[in-house]
């Protein structure tokens, strides 16, 4: 089950586990990354969840700064998580589609998330999707037609290297 690492004590480590100073197997403190990265990508969409809720009940569509701040502090912080990961065990990749699986719902909620993702013309950087990528330079994504949380996202794709990449690219 997601999120429920079993702790070894140092007495129970299997042949060719080194235990830590903590008396914990190194294949414990693994999955104990891999629950803080899943726990930090949970508290992400729980942090949007509650933008998205906060901003209907106020029959609102713009973000304030500091929900739009905290979503992208957020998102930062999963991305260094699996950042850290080691993968001496294979196990980068499964946190890799649970963090996935629980930010993905969330983030499409953004155009430019959505293109990105779901790739219709089978790679991530089509023609439109580099095209709104430039027109995303000078917008404050602040557009009142759109939900709270869609633009909180559209500010949290600016914040990309990628997308500044292509901003200076082409400078």
């Amino acid at each position: 089950m997601l999120g429920i690492v079993e702790m070894k004590d140092v007495s129970d480590s299997a042949p060719g586990e080194k235990a830590s100073s903590s008396g914990h197997s190194e294949h414990a403190l693994r999955g104990d990354v891999s629950s803080s990265v899943l726990n930090a990508a949970l508290r992400f969409s729980t942090r949007v969840r509650s933008l998205d809720t906060r901003a209907r009940r106020d029959g609102r569509s713009l973000p304030t700064p500091v929900e739009t701040q905290r979503i992208v502090s957020e998102f930062w912080r999963v991305l260094d998580l699996l950042r850290t990961r080691e993968d001496a065990d294979g196990t980068a990749a499964a946190a890799q589609r649970d963090v996935r699986s629980a930010v993905t719902p969330w983030l499409a909620r953004s155009r430019y998330w959505a293109r990105a993702i779901q790739q219709p013309h089978g790679y991530p950087g089509d023609f439109r999707l580099i095209e709104w990528v430039h027109e995303l330079e000078d917008d404050p994504c602040l557009d009142p037609t759109q939900p709270a949380v869609a633009n909180a996202l559209d500010t949290l794709f600016a914040s990309l290297n990628s997308v500044s990449g292509i901003w200076f690219r082409n400078k």
